[in-house]
């Protein structure tokens, strides 16, 4: 219960803060100090605040619709596994039993779809890592080529995306026996309601 609270005061501050929500806050608390805070006052401060929370939402909006269209899945014929539950169970898991069952999936391809957390560079290779929520709360991590960092550096913390990745076979260091690569970006939905989400996994966790 104490982990699911602080996840979700956690997850407050960052949309708080990513919203402008955390500013009007502060300039709430200070004018109220300064004893400046009157009806006409808060009523303008509110409507200044749906107003900025509408535009970024709206920026966000159209964001998200052009890299949808500039986004698309390459032509070529591509096999997908049948069933993802049974790839993502054994995704960061290790031993020879687990091998033997991801044997069959190499090279063939699945479709994720989950909340964006967060992008990173890869410091042995030119890929961009990006870690995916997904619904039922285990994170993922997404190799991209740095060709697409265009599309990467567009995304907002809280968006849901929809993407295709290879499933390739990597040495097995304690993160499991593969990665998804070659990954691409189907679709962007914006962020509506990253935190009431981000709460729910929490809690269930």
């Amino acid at each position: 219960m104490k982990r699911a609270l602080v996840e979700r005061a956690r997850h407050f501050l960052i949309f708080a803060s990513q919203s402008h929500w955390l500013y009007y806050l502060i300039l709430f608390v200070a004018l109220s100090y300064a004893r400046w805070l009157n009806g006409p006052v808060i009523v303008s401060l509110i409507g200044l605040m749906l107003g900025d929370s509408f535009n970024a939402w709206e920026r966000q909006f159209r964001r998200a619709e052009e890299m949808t269209k500039v986004s698309g899945v390459n032509k070529e014929k591509r096999a997908f596994v049948p069933n993802n539950d049974s790839v993502l169970a054994l995704y960061g898991r290790n031993g020879y039993s687990v091998l033997a069952q991801v044997n069959q999936f190499f090279g063939k391809w699945i479709r994720v779809s989950g909340m964006f957390e967060g992008a990173t560079e890869s410091l042995s290779d030119e890929t961009i890592h990006v870690s995916l929520l997904l619904r039922d709360g285990q994170r993922i991590n997404l190799h991209f080529s740095a060709e697409r960092h265009s599309e990467i550096s567009g995304l907002v913390k809280g968006q849901t995306i929809k993407a295709v990745s290879r499933i390739e076979p990597v040495p097995n260091y304690g993160g499991g026996w593969f990665v998804f690569a070659g990954s691409e970006i189907l679709s962007v939905k914006p962020r509506r309601s990253y935190v009431l989400q981000s709460a729910l996994l929490a809690e269930g966790q």
